[in-house]
């Protein structure tokens, strides 16, 4: 939550979030932003509101064999009983 201020002319403003890391995989997190109660101006019909989502960098399930499977040339020396262990 925050207040984001345009300048006269001014079309384009960029916010951070901060994102934590962990070694661990998780499904794809959203979120909305959703800009409300614009002063001097109007926000257009559907264009005050996104949904942004976060991809997971790790490996599914584990990061165990997250080389290999980024490596796609050796991806088949990875036996699949290993990838449930």
């Amino acid at each position: 939550e925050g207040v984001l201020h345009f300048q006269p002319e001014e079309l384009l403003r960029t916010i951070s979030v901060p994102i934590s890391k962990d070694d661990f995989w998780e499904s794809t997190l959203e979120f909305k932003v959703v800009l409300t109660r614009p002063r001097q101006t109007r926000l257009g019909n559907h264009l005050y509101i996104c949904t942004v989502h976060v991809i997971d960098d790790d490996s599914f399930p584990t990061n165990k064999y997250s080389k290999d499977v980024r490596d796609m040339d050796s991806i088949l020396e990875v036996s699949g009983v290993g990838l449930l262990l």
